[in-house]
C-alpha cells in the first residue's frame, strides 16, 4: 500500500509540479514525502506545553562552599548535566511532535515508501521495542513522519523552518511564552 494509494484523488504528477515550482504550503523531505503545511497552530498549545516543560525542568543541585561560608547552585553537576540535556532532548521533541502533528498533512508519497495506514513500518518499529497504538490516526501519523518520512536532520530542520514559519509559531512566539513563566529557583 505505498504510493498515493490512501491519499485524497491526488495526481503525483501534481505534487511534483508542486514541489518543483517551490510551494510555500509544501515541501519535500529527503525520502521524497511531501507534507503540507495546514495552517496556524493555536499558540496556546505551544504555551501549555512549554508550561508543562517548565515544571519538569531539573533543578541544580546546591553545594555548601566552606570558603565563602554559604551554600551555591552547582551547574557543573555531571547528574544535573545529564538530566538537563535528556530534558532540553524531550523539550525539543515534544514541540516537534506538536509542528508535525497540528501543522502538517501528507501531500504526496513516492512510490516504495509505505504509507501511514500500512502495517509493515509499524511492524518493524515494534520489533525494535517501540509501542505504537495502532487505531489512533493521529499516533500513526507523528510515528510515521517520524520513522519514515522524515530520514536525516535536514529533514527536522525542513518541518521546524517550515510548519514554524507557516503555522505562526516563531522563535519569538517561544520566547514570549518562556518569559511569562515566573523565574525558576535552581
Amino acid at each position: 500500500m505505498s504510493g498515493t494509494a490512501n491519499l485524497p484523488e491526488h495526481d503525483s504528477a501534481m505534487a511534483l509540479e508542486s514541489v518543483q515550482n517551490n510551494s510555500k504550503d509544501t515541501f519535500e523531505l529527503s525520502s521524497g514525502v511531501v507534507l503540507k503545511i495546514k495552517g496556524k497552530i493555536n499558540p496556546s498549545v505551544i504555551i501549555d506545553i512549554l508550561a508543562d516543560l517548565e515544571e519538569k525542568r531539573p533543578k541544580a543541585p546546591t553545594v555548601y562552599i566552606e570558603a565563602i561560608g554559604r551554600e551555591e547552585v552547582n551547574y557543573d553537576n555531571p547528574d544535573y548535566i545529564d538530566r538537563k540535556e535528556r530534558w532540553e532532548t524531550m523539550s525539543a521533541g515534544r514541540i516537534s511532535d506538536v509542528l508535525i502533528l497540528l501543522g502538517t498533512k501528507v501531500d504526496f508519497i513516492p512510490e516504495g515508501i509505505d504509507h501511514p495506514k500500512d502495517n509493515k513500518w509499524i511492524e518493524t518499529l515494534e520489533v525494535l521495542g517501540f509501542s505504537l497504538n495502532r487505531r489512533s490516526e493521529p499516533a500513526r501519523y507523528l510515528a510515521w513522519v517520524k520513522h519514515v518520512a522524515i530520514q536525516d536532520k535536514e529533514d527536522w530542520e525542513l518541518i521546524t523552518e517550515n510548519v514554524g514559519r507557516m503555522a505562526g509559531v516563531t522563535e519569538a512566539d517561544v520566547q514570549r511564552a518562556q518569559s511569562s513563566f515566573p523565574p525558576k529557583k535552581s
